[in-house]
């Protein structure tokens, strides 16, 4: 029964290019952008950047996306089809993508702040910012228009940048040049069908480094956001699995495995043991391309595949209790709130985007016992040349927070009875 789940789970998710991109995708791009714009930076010590920043959109993204929307609708796809094409497109929209996904950690870290106001007001406080960025009525149209048809010239941002500020100014420009370099790779996805996707992101010079608080050496820009990245992302997996089987449950699947006399806990053991197994295959996926693409070795393998293994587990239990939710309020709430907002409060904790020890040892304190936390400070140990000694506490707080969650939510799914 068990091959039969983990089988099911991963065709469902490989045919579902949206999850595709979020899960193994977005986690190289946040990568390359983070760690090229900031690695030469933080290898200077200069953290402490705030650098102002000025959006001025001068057009209406949604506008834009129904407007394209329109025009993929006339190609007669399959509806299925139509709606991932629906969802990549959104995926890619511009202002989205650096609102949702790029601005935010940098945010988060201290280095940027982002503002967002009108022409007018830009003109008035150009002084106030180190860069303004405008972004032309229509962009998101011509963009994506350009990507699908390849039609027309590739249209252009304006990035205005004022004297004085010129390392604010640089990173700034680091970033929209790494997001840039992105699209060429959303567009080569495209044209592939998601196979066949150049590894290689970008040819600039992989530098930078995080000063480490231990008298090892110092771990790489692009290590750091790596294994920061891999944890974080693999917690995505808890909330997909859920949403996963909850459909089931509305389209009577899980009925017809219950009259085929499965028990609910044998069913829960296979969310639990699906779920353990793709975050250790997507664990496996993004550290095995970050070493030809990163160069990120691991001196320790077998402490790597023993973090990665208590790693999974951990999130196969989230995957647990969020169907337990999910089922006992017949609703995917649960696993949205859960993909939405406690994986980036976890993600901040746990020291995903920039070492939290920076801002607070309350903090760092906090962070240790997330799961992506734990196993974040487990890599970064073995990835410093610890030993598995060393690394015990996090497999421990690994484990305990595994045995926590699986029994909670085995405790809270539902019984006959109180299914809706």
């Amino acid at each position: 029964m068990l091959g039969t789940f983990l089988k099911k789970q991963i065709l469902l998710m490989v045919r579902n290019r949206q999850e595709i991109i979020v899960l193994l995708i977005m986690p190289f791009v946040l990568i390359s952008i983070l760690g090229f714009a900031l690695g030469n930076l933080l290898n200077r010590g200069e953290i402490d950047l705030n650098a102002k920043l000025a959006v001025v959109h001068h057009g209406d993204e949604e506008e834009d996306l129904a407007k394209i929307k329109k025009e993929t609708a006339e190609w007669q796809m399959p509806a299925e089809q139509q709606r991932a094409m629906e969802e990549a497109l959104r995926a890619m929209a511009p202002l989205s993508l650096l609102k949702k996904e790029v601005f935010p950690p940098l945010e988060s870290e201290g280095l940027l702040k982002v503002e967002y106001i009108s022409g007018d007001e830009a003109e008035k406080r150009k002084k106030d910012f180190a860069a303004i960025l405008e972004i032309p009525e229509h962009f998101t149209y011509d963009l994506l228009h350009y990507f699908l048809f390849e039609e027309g010239e590739k249209p252009k941002l304006s990035l205005t940048v004022r004297e004085g500020n010129e390392i604010s100014s640089q990173m700034i420009e680091d970033i929209l040049l790494q997001v840039e370099k992105q699209y060429a790779i959303f567009r080569a996805i495209g044209k592939t069908g998601g196979e066949g996707a150049p590894l290689q992101l970008t040819d600039a010079p992989m530098e930078g480094s995080f000063e480490t608080v231990s008298k090892s050496e110092p771990i790489n820009a692009f290590t750091y956001y790596t294994a920061g990245m891999g944890v974080m992302f693999a917690l995505y997996i808890a909330s997909n699995m859920a949403s996963y089987a909850l459909r089931e449950k509305r389209s009577n699947v899980f009925h017809r495995i219950m009259l085929a006399d499965v028990k609910r806990g044998a069913y829960l053991f296979g969310i639990f043991a699906s779920g353990a197994m793709l975050a250790f295959i997507q664990i496996m996926i993004l550290f095995g391309l970050s070493f030809f693409v990163y160069k990120v070795k691991w001196p320790d393998l077998a402490s790597f595949f023993l973090v990665s293994a208590f790693l999974s587990l951990a999130v196969g239990s989230i995957s647990v209790l969020l169907t337990s939710v999910n089922y006992k309020l017949n609703s995917e709430n649960a696993s949205n709130l859960f993909s939405s907002i406690i994986v980036s409060i976890f993600a901040f904790l746990g020291g995903s985007y920039f070492p939290v020890s920076q801002i607070s040892e309350t903090l760092q304190n906090l962070g240790s016992y997330t799961p992506n936390g734990a196993a974040f400070s487990g890599y970064l140990k073995i990835l410093q040349g610890y030993g598995i000694s060393e690394i015990s506490p996090s497999l421990l707080a690994l484990g305990i927070f595994t045995a926590i969650i699986f029994c909670i939510g085995i405790f809270l799914f539902p019984g006959r009875r109180n299914e809706a």
